[in-house]
């Protein structure tokens, strides 16, 4: 797969706006801790490599339907807590108290990246 600079950019400026969404996500949210920012930029890339990796491995497995329905609505945000509470266990930096928390920092930064994906024109 051959990317562009363009294409390049956008990923990294992506990455970065998740970052800073991530840390003041963290900063409101009980139950759920950051060491610092850098580690937010750990999170965002590790969770987007797991998000990547399952996702071809739902669509190499034939299982196309079963990951768009995961990528849509209520299924969105559970697929992002378990994302989220399996990246907690990978990395030192990150500390999720519990399901719940991920849970609802699922849900906040599902509609935060949707709002600024709507509104920020940085598109793949």
């Amino acid at each position: 797969m051959d990317l562009s600079q363009d294409e390049i950019i956008k990923i990294i400026i992506s990455l970065l706006i998740n970052s800073i969404v991530v840390f003041l996500i963290v900063k409101v949210l009980p139950g759920i801790k950051l060491k610092d920012f850098k580690s937010s930029i750990f999170v965002v890339v590790t969770y987007a490599i797991l998000n990547t990796l399952i996702t071809y491995a739902f669509n190499y497995f034939g299982l196309e339907e079963i990951n768009r329905i995961v990528s849509q609505g209520v299924f969105l945000v559970l697929f992002n807590a378990v994302l989220i509470m399996i990246v907690d266990k990978f990395l030192d930096g990150l500390y999720v108290q519990n399901f719940w928390f991920a849970l609802l920092a699922s849900l906040v930064f599902t509609l935060v990246t949707s709002l600024i994906q709507q509104y920020v024109p940085i598109s793949f």
